[in-house]
C-alpha cells in the first residue's frame, strides 16, 4: 500500500484552511495572490494625499502623494535633461507638469521661471499655467525680493504689462533698480501717461541703458510731449519699427501713439506689419476696435469683433475683449463668450482668473440675471481648492449680492460677513468689494475687508480713497478718516478733491489750524465760491481765531439752499463763533440744528464740553 504523499498529508491537515492550503500547495495562486497584495499595499501608501508640499505653518495646507513627489522628482529631471539640450518648450512643459504635481514645493516653481527667464520667449500657449500660478508662488516666497525680481522680469520678457503693474504698482515707491525699468515700461503699456512722463524724470538716470525704455519715452513724447519735439520723437520710434530685436516692442508703441492721435491709418499699418510676422496678439485687435469705435466706426468695428475668432491666450485678453464687447453695445455676444472663457481661465490661483469671474459677473449683475448670478456663486466653491482660495470670499459677496437686490437684507450681511471672514487674498477683489460696500451701505463691512489690504495698496489712490469713504459714513474714528485724507492728498497733491477732504478731516479734528486755512484760502482760489469749500474756510478762520471774517462768509451763505451736510457744517461753524463770543442764545439756536449722533466723536465731546459750560 503506498503512503499518501506529504502533500496529500498537508492538505488533509488544513481542510479547515482552504486559503491558507491553496498558498502552500498552488505556487501560481500563492504568486498572484501576493502580487495582488502589494498592489494594495503600494496602492495604500502611494495614492493617498497625505503628505504636505507647503512650507510649516503656511496656509492652506497642501497635501499631495507619494506617487505625486515620485513624478514631480522624475519630471524634473526630463525638464533639466531638455533644457540643457535646448529643448526650451519640452523643458517648460516638463518644468510645469513637476509644479503642478508638486505646488507647494517653491523650488520647482523657482526653476521654471529661472528657465522662461533665460529661454528664448514661447508662445503664450505653452506657458500659460506658469503666469497663472504667479500669485501662488510669491505667496510661497512671502513676496520676498529675488522672488518679485525673477517673476517680473519674465513678465516683462513676455510683454505683459498689465500683470507687471498689477505686481509692481502697491510698492511702487521702493522699487529695486532691476524691478524699475520694468515698472516704467509697464505704467506705458497700460496707459498711465502722465504717471510715466513724472516718474520718467525723477528715475531717468538709473534706467538709461534699457532700450526699450528708452522707445517707450520716444512714444510718450511722440504722443503726449510738447509739438516741437514729438515730429523728432515719432522718427525715432518709426526707426526702430526695423530693428531685429526692438522691431515688435516699437511696433506696439507706435499703435499706442496712433490711438492717441486717433490716426486709424497709422495703427491699421503697425497691426499688418505684426500680423505680417504671425507677432499680433488679441489685445492689438481690441485696441483696433477701440480706436474705431472712437472715431466714429462702431459698425466696423462690431463686424470685426463678431469675426474674431482667436483664442484668448491669458485672463487679462478675456477681460479687455469683454470690456471692448460691451462698449460695442454686444451685451449678448460678451455674455456668452465670458461663458466659454471663464471655465478656461477662472480656475487658478490667479488675480486674473478672480477678474475674468468678475467681469462675468459685472454682465450678469447688468443684465438683472440674479438667479444665473447665484448659480456662479456656487460653482465658484466647486473650484479646485487653489481658486477656491482666491474665489472664495468673491462667491459669498456675490451670493449676498443677490440677497441684497432681492430684499433679503438678513441673508445679504451673513453672505456679506462670511465673504469678509474668508477674506481676499489676491488683494485688488477686495479693493473692489469694498467700495461696493460702500456704496452699499455696509461701510462697517468695507473697513474690514480694506484693513488687511493695506500693506499691498499702500501706494494705491483708489485704496485710500474706499478707507476714507467708508472712515466718513461711519462717523467713527476721526484719526483714520484724517490718515485717508492726508494719505491720499500725498499721493495726489493737485487734486482738488483730496484737498478738500484734507481740509475737512483736519477741521473734524480741530486739528492743525494754520493748515487747514492755507488749504481752504486755496481751494476758494482755485476751485470758486462753492458753498462747501466757503462754510470749511470760514470754520477755518474761527480755528485760527478770525471769528469776525468767519461770520462775514457764514452770512453770505443762505442754509436752506445747503445739502444737510452743509447745513450741519454752516451750524457747527457758528456754534464756535457764539461759543467764543460767549452768545449762549446763539450757541443754543446753532446746537438745535445739530443732531450729536450724525458727529464724529470729538466732534460730540467738543459739544459736550460746550454744554457743560452753558449757564443754567
Amino acid at each position: 500500500m503506498q503512503l499518501p504523499s506529504w502533500k496529500e498529508r498537508l492538505s488533509e491537515k488544513l481542510a479547515d484552511y482552504p486559503l491558507l492550503r491553496t498558498l502552500l500547495l498552488n505556487p501560481w495562486f500563492a504568486l498572484a495572490f501576493f502580487a495582488v497584495g502589494l498592489l494594495g499595499l503600494g496602492t495604500a501608501v502611494c495614492l493617498p494625499k497625505v503628505w504636505p508640499s507647503t512650507p510649516p505653518n503656511f496656509t492652506p495646507v497642501i497635501k499631495i502623494s507619494l506617487l505625486d513627489m515620485i513624478q514631480a522628482r522624475s519630471l524634473r529631471a526630463s525638464a533639466a535633461r531638455h533644457a540643457a539640450a535646448g529643448r526650451h518648450r519640452e523643458a517648460a512643459i516638463a518644468w510645469q507638469s513637476a509644479s503642478a504635481n508638486d505646488p507647494g514645493n517653491l523650488e520647482l516653481h523657482r526653476a521654471l521661471f529661472r528657465h522662461l527667464a533665460q529661454a528664448p520667449v514661447m508662445p503664450l500657449s505653452q506657458v500659460n499655467r506658469a503666469f497663472r500660478g504667479i500669485a501662488w508662488v510669491l505667496e510661497l516666497g512671502a513676496t520676498n525680493q529675488t522672488d518679485l525680481e525673477l517673476v517680473a522680469t519674465v513678465l516683462d520678457r513676455y510683454g505683459l504689462s498689465e500683470d507687471v503693474f498689477t505686481l509692481l504698482a502697491p510698492q511702487a515707491e521702493r522699487l529695486s533698480p532691476a524691478l524699475e525699468a520694468a515698472y516704467l515700461k509697464a505704467l506705458f503699456r497700460v496707459g498711465r501717461y502722465d504717471e510715466f512722463g513724472r516718474r520718467w524724470e525723477r528715475v531717468q538716470p538709473q534706467v538709461a541703458a534699457d532700450a526699450e525704455l528708452a522707445l517707450c519715452h520716444a512714444a510718450y513724447v511722440a504722443g503726449w510731449g510738447p509739438l516741437e519735439t514729438a515730429a523728432s520723437a515719432r522718427q525715432e520710434l518709426r526707426r526702430a519699427l526695423d530693428d531685429p530685436r526692438l522691431g515688435i516692442y516699437a511696433c506696439r508703441l507706435e499703435m499706442s501713439v496712433c490711438a492717441q492721435r486717433l490716426d486709424v491709418a497709422g495703427y491699421t499699418e503697425a497691426l499688418q506689419r505684426l500680423q505680417a510676422g504671425s507677432h499680433d496678439r488679441v489685445l492689438d485687435h481690441v485696441r483696433y476696435w477701440r480706436l474705431l469705435h472712437a472715431t466714429g466706426r462702431t459698425a466696423e468695428a462690431r463686424a470685426l469683433a463678431n469675426t474674431f475668432n482667436r483664442p484668448p491666450q491669458s485672463g487679462h485678453e478675456v477681460v479687455q475683449m469683454a470690456e471692448v464687447l460691451i462698449a460695442l453695445g454686444l451685451d449678448a455676444e460678451c455674455l456668452e463668450y465670458l461663458q466659454r472663457q471663464v471655465r478656461e481661465f477662472g480656475w487658478s490661483y490667479s488675480i486674473w482668473s478672480v477678474a475674468v469671474w468678475a467681469a462675468y459677473a459685472d454682465v450678469l449683475i447688468a443684465g438683472q440675471k440674479w438667479e444665473q448670478l447665484k448659480e456662479v456663486a456656487l460653482e465658484m466653491r466647486a473650484l479646485p481648492a487653489g481658486a477656491q482660495a482666491a474665489l472664495g470670499g468673491f462667491s459669498y459677496f456675490l451670493e449676498g449680492r443677490v440677497a441684497y437686490v432681492q430684499g433679503a437684507h438678513d441673508a445679504a450681511r451673513a453672505a456679506f460677513t462670511e465673504a469678509v471672514r474668508l477674506g481676499f487674498p489676491l488683494g485688488r477683489v477686495g479693493l473692489r468689494v469694498a467700495r461696493q460696500f460702500n456704496q452699499m451701505g455696509y461701510a462697517d463691512l468695507a473697513l474690514e475687508t480694506l484693513r488687511p489690504l493695506e500693506s499691498r495698496f499702500e501706494g494705491d489712490l483708489p485704496y485710500w480713497k474706499a478707507v476714507f469713504d467708508a472712515s466718513y459714513a461711519l462717523r467713527a474714528d476721526d484719526t483714520l478718516l484724517l490718515r485717508a485724507a492726508a494719505r491720499a492728498y500725498e499721493l495726489a497733491p493737485q487734486s482738488l478733491e483730496w484737498k478738500f477732504n484734507y481740509a475737512a478731516a483736519l477741521l473734524i479734528g480741530r486739528r492743525r489750524p494754520e493748515l487747514a486755512l492755507a488749504l481752504t484760502l486755496d481751494l476758494l482760489e482755485k476751485d470758486g465760491r462753492t458753498p462747501g469749500g466757503l462754510i470749511n474756510h470760514a470754520i477755518a478762520l474761527g480755528l485760527n481765531h478770525r471769528y469776525d471774517d468767519a461770520a462775514e462768509i457764514l452770512r453770505e451763505i443762505n442754509p436752506e439752499r445747503l445739502n444737510e451736510p452743509q447745513r450741519v457744517a454752516w451750524h457747527m461753524a457758528w456754534l464756535d463763533i457764539h461759543h467764543q463770543a460767549g452768545n449762549w442764545t446763539g450757541v443754543r439756536d446753532s446746537l438745535r440744528h445739530v443732531d450729536p449722533a450724525t458727529l464724529f466723536p470729538c466732534q460730540q465731546r467738543w459739544i459736550e464740553e460746550i454744554r457743560q459750560e452753558m449757564p443754567r
